[in-house]
């Protein structure tokens, strides 16, 4: 009976250590990480994109899981983009150079992944540039003028339509345009880069042109100086 019993014991141990052999080791630190890297690898999907809205040829940012260290593809509405930045958990792409709305799709690893919203890209609007003063030429080229003096008043944004000219503290003319009609001169030319006009007769110390058309009052940057 107690040499059965051995025969047992060691039929049990042998079989224990054939199954240790055929398995890893998981007590090693570096075969545990493989075994869960291997089993536990992240899904690839798109969460989000950063912003939804965007203007042609502006940069957009497509967020989520899984799209590795290597660039892919980019398309928006089934039309490639430029890629910027890439990373595992972001894409940072240009959206296309017209307006156009559709799903944000990326193809890495020979998945097609596609964004839960649509980008949706507006056409480039012309740019706003608003009226202003460059300059003031004076008859000697300084600061100095007299009542009557032409002036030469340089800038963008004055339109075609004449307005007028006043020579005045740039403060009262916002608060009232045409409070001092001694303050106005005289335009002798109009167009939407130059204006000619003469110094007013109420010009007295040191004054700005400020030029009044439509909608808008702009101010020299610097002040023309009238006898005291």
């Amino acid at each position: 009976m107690r040499l059965l019993f051995f025969a047992w014991v060691g039929l049990l141990a042998f079989a224990g250590g054939l199954a240790a052999a055929s398995r890893p080791d998981f007590d090693d630190p570096l075969l545990l990480l493989q075994d869960t890297q291997a089993h536990w690898s992240q899904p690839r999907y798109i969460s989000r994109l950063e912003p939804q809205r965007v203007t042609a040829d502006a940069t957009f940012v497509v967020r989520g899981t899984g799209f590795g260290a290597e660039p892919g593809v980019v398309e928006v509405g089934g039309e490639t983009t430029e890629v910027l930045d890439w990373n595992d958990f972001g894409v940072r792409a240009r959206a296309p150079d017209h307006a156009v709305i559709g799903a944000v799709t990326v193809t890495v690893g020979g998945d097609e992944l596609e964004s839960p919203v649509k980008l949706t890209v507006y056409a480039a609007g012309p740019v706003l540039v608003l009226p202003a003063i460059e300059s003031v030429d004076t008859p000697d080229g300084s600061d100095d003028v007299l009542p009557g003096d032409a002036v030469v008043v340089h800038g963008h944004g004055f339109g075609a339509t004449p307005g007028y000219a006043f020579f005045t503290d740039a403060v009262t003319m916002r608060e009232h345009p045409f409070a001092n009609p001694a303050a106005r001169g005289e335009i002798t030319s109009w167009s939407d880069t130059t204006v000619e006009a003469t110094v007013a007769s109420d010009c007295w110390g040191r004054i700005p042109v400020v030029l009044v058309f439509g909608l808008y009052s702009v101010v020299s940057p610097h002040r023309l100086r009238c006898p005291e």
